[in-house]
């Protein structure tokens, strides 16, 4: 019993930090309301400098591509918006 209290603690915990994935258009994906990449405007691995500043490694180069990853961790810095090139990163926040 006690097991079992314990994982489902766990998993409420696990389900109060997900964060939706919101696929706004073909190009746009949004995770949540914070971290947004358009990919039609995205170098990814021919640039990647969003990926290279990010300090909280949001923002990660898989492959040929820009990825967001556990974008609660993000701090906000704007810091990829500031180097992107093609202006293709936003952050936004909701304080």
């Amino acid at each position: 019993q006690a097991i079992v209290e314990a994982r489902i603690k766990e998993l409420e915990v696990m389900l109060e930090r997900a964060v939706v994935i919101t696929k706004v258009d073909t190009n746009v994906v949004s995770i949540g309301t914070k971290v947004t990449i358009e990919y039609d405007k995205c170098d990814g691995a021919d640039c990647a400098e969003c990926s290279d500043v990010c300090p909280m490694e949001v923002l990660v180069l898989k492959g040929d591509k820009i990825e967001i990853v556990d974008p609660s961790e993000c701090s906000y810095c704007e810091v990829c918006m500031d180097v992107c090139p093609n202006d293709c990163v936003k952050i936004e926040d909701d304080f």
